[in-house]
């Protein structure tokens, strides 16, 4: 689910929900966040960095070795 900053408070047509200036807005409707992009409701969050505590078992770190 992908996750979006709002820019400018809004209703949600689909969901009702009321939305705050810079609150966090998640869907999984890629086409519906676009639709909010355009109109400057929401800008896009960069995905967290990976880090030790939230990287997957086994997987390699900067240096290439396996944890």
């Amino acid at each position: 689910m992908a996750k979006y900053k709002v820019l400018k408070a809004f209703i949600d047509k689909n969901t009702k929900k009321e939305y705050g200036i810079d609150s966090d807005y998640s869907t999984t409707s890629e086409k519906r966040a676009n639709e909010l992009i355009e109109m400057g409701f929401l800008e896009a969050l960069k995905p967290e960095p990976k880090t030790a505590e939230n990287k997957p078992k086994g997987e390699k770190d900067e240096s290439g070795q396996a944890e």
